[in-house]
């Protein structure tokens, strides 16, 4: 009876210690050697506007090689769902404009390392391409725009992931930082300083457009620097009585928003809300970075009777051949 009992305990005591503190979910990261002024945004009053941007998605359905293994048709429609719930406070909805299963065994067993691989093999132009894979290191992988660097464009996400996952990585991909950002600068060859967000928003200690996820209206959030206890509670109540690292001006006073889309590690079921910098932000780089989402798909085509008589269509600086799909703005061209 002593051990049964005691091991009871122990039991009790490992669930009280391990299940409040989250681990972190999201795989994104700043790509080395960015700093934040190649990548802050400037004059985000330009965006503020209501206009509703539909845009569309790519879905690749990553199997293994026998079949198995896919995201059922239920799971897939609840994170879409959820995608498109959340985002339309930001004026962004989506919808699935082709889909296509790949059977690999490789790829289905999906590690940071393969991601290049897997964006530049399987990839539709001009969509927001989303690979849901059974096996990944990560829950979640999204990519940044240009102005980060010219790489394979993304997003991977487990199959069993939370439903905000999704909308999280499409926050990474119209260049929304975590919360919680630190930036390790090279300033002289090899000497890294870190930067931190600081807590003020006024005043000489005031970095906000230049620390952190590089928006004002987002509180300072020392969460990826703090190694202790509990962050949040499950409802989402932030815990002021823990010893948090100090900002550079020595505050510890943090009030991050714990219902932020772009947290990290608290609960996930927290994460709802997106602030007004942040809805800029994303209009921001859809309209300077990846304004190819917003043009049309159109079959072009030199043609008589159907019969496809080749040659050319130059469009604003672009050639394709006759018989291709190019992407136009609505227009009329000679």
């Amino acid at each position: 009876m002593k051990l049964i009992l005691l091991i009871n305990i122990l039991f009790l005591f490992s669930i009280i210690t391990i299940l409040p503190q989250q681990t972190l979910e999201c795989g994104t990261r700043v790509p080395f050697g960015i700093i934040p002024e190649q990548v802050e945004s400037n004059n985000l009053q330009l965006y503020e506007n209501n206009t509703t941007y539909t845009l569309r998605l790519a879905i690749h359905i990553i199997k293994f090689q026998d079949g198995s293994g896919g995201i059922t048709e239920e799971n897939l429609q609840n994170k879409l769902d959820t995608l498109n719930e959340l985002m339309a406070q930001a004026d962004f909805q989506f919808y699935e404009y082709k889909r296509d299963y790949i059977l690999s065994d490789y790829f289905a067993n999906l590690d940071t390392t393969k991601l290049n691989e897997l964006f530049s093999t399987y990839y539709i132009d001009g969509c927001i391409n989303v690979y849901f894979v059974p096996i990944f290191t990560e829950k979640g992988w999204g990519t940044f725009s240009s102005r980060f660097g010219n790489t394979p464009q993304g997003i991977a996400v487990y199959n069993y992931a939370h439903q905000t996952t999704l909308a999280h990585e499409i926050g990474h991909y119209f260049d929304l930082l975590h919360t919680d950002q630190i930036w390790e600068v090279e300033e002289i060859p090899g000497v890294t300083v870190t930067i931190i967000e600081n807590i003020d928003r006024v005043g000489p200690c005031k970095n906000c457009y230049s620390a952190g996820d590089l928006l004002c209206d987002t509180p300072a959030d020392p969460s990826i620097r703090f190694k202790g206890g509990n962050l949040v509670d499950t409802n989402c109540n932030w815990n002021t009585n823990n010893n948090y690292p100090p900002d550079e001006c020595n505050r510890t006073d943090y009030n991050p928003l714990t219902d932020n889309l772009m947290t990290t590690q608290l609960y996930y079921h927290c994460r709802r809300t997106l602030t007004s910098q942040q809805k800029q932000r994303m209009k921001q780089t859809l309209l300077d970075y990846r304004d190819k989402l917003l043009k049309h798909s159109v079959y072009l085509a030199n043609s008589n009777e159907n019969l496809n008589l080749g040659g050319s269509l130059h469009i604003n600086s672009e050639d394709y051949l006759s018989g291709e799909n190019g992407f136009v703005e609505t227009g009329q061209y000679n």
